[in-house]
């Protein structure tokens, strides 16, 4: 088993991982390059609305996920899907005045508008397949952001570098099988963050997973998670 840590502070360092160019992510080696892996930050808060019992009465059996655009001080919903749409619609505002401020204090700007989906899946279905939100390597674009919260267990996220084959501009980030099954089996070193924490990481090259069935099934039917994704503003190194 490597290392395993949880969440850092949302300091200087982590706030320049997020502001940074792709290019910063991805170092040369002697036979290819390696993908910078961060783990995650923690963003504290002490008061938030409640997870939505509607939304888990009104599940079935299959996932529920919505989707809202959120600006700065704006939260729309793409969908009229109700009871859903409205049940989630305090916490995703909660969320995206929350990030929005954390990175604020950090100098870290959003660029456009963010993301957020909201989800209840049942933990039976959970398979905690380890993946990247961006995968595309585009050398002068920022890392971007992506901030979650989630129910009975957080993500995992990688945080030693990946080695890689060669990689050119707007080519594609492609873990290899058995380095998700390493990351899988604990063999990669990982952040793991908790239950109800709201974390943030970059989105570009970042290995990071979910809770498996086995991890969480026990714990209750369901599982509800919030994800929010967005640019920033990228500044030279």
């Amino acid at each position: 088993m490597s290392e395993v840590t949880g969440p850092g502070a949302l300091d200087e360092r982590f706030a320049n991982t997020l502001r940074s160019p792709k290019s910063t992510v991805v170092r040369a080696t002697s036979d290819g390059v390696a993908i910078e892996q961060h783990g995650a930050a923690l963003l504290a808060h002490r008061e938030r609305p409640p997870w939505p019992t509607t939304v888990t009465e009104s599940a079935g059996q299959q996932p529920i996920i919505e989707t809202y655009v959120c600006g700065a001080g704006t939260v729309t919903a793409t969908s009229d899907n109700e009871p859903f749409v409205s049940a989630w619609l305090p916490l995703v505002d909660w969320m995206n005045s929350t990030v929005r401020n954390h990175l604020a204090r950090v100098s870290v700007a959003v660029s456009g508008d963010a993301y957020v989906t909201a989800s209840v899946t049942p933990t039976a279905l959970l398979e905690g397949v380890a993946h990247m939100d961006d995968d595309i390597y585009e050398p002068d674009a920022s890392a971007q952001m992506v901030a979650i919260m989630a129910q009975l267990a957080g993500p995992r996220i990688a945080t030693s570098p990946i080695g890689h084959g060669p990689l050119r501009p707007f080519g594609q980030v492609t873990f290899s099988e058995s380095t998700l099954a390493e990351f899988a089996a604990g063999t990669i070193a990982q952040c793991r963050c908790e239950a109800d924490q709201l974390v943030v990481f970059p989105q570009f090259g970042q290995l990071h997973a979910g809770p498996t069935a086995k991890q969480v099934a026990h714990l209750s039917c369901t599982r509800q998670l919030l994800v929010m994704r967005a640019a920033t503003v990228a500044r030279p190194t």
